[in-house]
């Protein structure tokens, strides 16, 4: 790195941190009234302070506020979507299950039992460990890599490795568990 571009980088740096000490907190807000959801409030704001970083040199001192506002709620928005979309998934699994009611019920309960059970163990991941679940959501999901994960989180990809081992154990030992209680 040349001396030019270490005092530049420093500098946003500065900028960065001083945005987001103005502004996280009505990052947050303005996702959460949307989401009703307070840790994916914080990854948002996380992901949408992530994305200044890499803006930052394009936004106008005068605009981040407002570039900030409309980043994090295209965000929310997305997140919101994906939720509908994993919803309508469900009932056209309802749906399959009342139009194979007579040719094979068992299998199709089944499989619909197993979506919510899964559904309902990482519920209960996200709320327990948000970071071991963000990083099984985007492996899984967005098909980032560990290196990609660290980035956008700001950690090692070792802790990544981690984090998602032991969600995957998390996950799985749960799992077991509500089929052996069920």
């Amino acid at each position: 790195m040349s001396r030019r571009e270490e005092p530049r980088r420093e500098d946003q740096d500065q900028r960065l941190e001083e945005y987001f000490m103005k502004y996280h907190t009505m990052v947050i807000r303005n996702v959460y009234q949307r989401m009703k959801d307070y840790y994916a409030a914080e990854d948002i704001c996380q992901e949408t302070f992530i994305r200044l970083a890499n803006h930052l040199d394009e936004v106008p001192p005068e605009k981040v506020k407002a570039w900030l506002i409309c980043v994090s709620d295209n965000l929310a928005l997305d997140i919101l979507r994906k939720h509908k979309s994993k919803e309508a998934a469900l009932e056209r699994m309802q749906d399959e299950v009342r139009r194979k009611q007579g040719t094979e019920p068992d299998n199709v309960v089944e499989r619909l039992e197993e979506f919510r059970e899964t559904g309902m163990a990482l519920k209960e991941l996200k709320d327990i460990r948000p970071n071991w679940y963000e990083v099984i959501r985007m492996s899984c999901l967005e098909d980032m890599d560990t290196r990609a994960i660290g980035k956008a989180l700001g950690v090692r990809p070792m802790l990544v490795s981690k984090w998602k081992e032991r969600g995957r154990r998390w996950l799985r030992d749960a799992y077991r568990k509500k089929k052996e209680d069920g």
